[in-house]
């Protein structure tokens, strides 16, 4: 038996692990603060974009956007975001002369076979 008053002596057999799962440092959270995150988790979730805003966006700014939607996991507004980008790409190819619709086809082409 270790003395009470010993405390550079090592324990010969160490302490038995606690049963269960390892606590938080951070500790529990009050029912209160549980439900305020849930209600912010569902704010974040359901957010919606109008055609509106999104028109006045910058292309650069939108393609950000998608990528940070697509990051966070947020198919619905993701989705909406790249309708406006892909109408926009689709707006500026008819606009294009023929010629150029061919170069850019090549290129795309190009960029495919590349894998990027």
């Amino acid at each position: 038996m270790k003395d009470a008053q010993d405390t550079s002596t090592i324990d010969l057999l160490p302490a038995p692990a606690r049963r269960g799962r390892p606590r938080k440092p951070d500790g529990a959270q009050t029912p209160a603060q549980r439900k305020a995150a849930q209600r912010e988790r569902e704010r974040l979730a359901f957010v919606t974009y109008s055609a509106d805003e999104l028109e006045r966006v910058g292309t650069a700014a939108l393609a950000a956007e998608l990528g940070r939607l697509v990051a966070d996991g947020r198919p619905a507004l993701a989705g909406a975001v790249w309708k406006v980008l892909h109408a926009r790409a689709c707006a500026s190819r008819a606009e294009l002369h023929p010629e150029q619709e061919a170069q850019a086809r090549a290129d795309a082409e190009r960029l495919a076979r590349a894998g990027l």
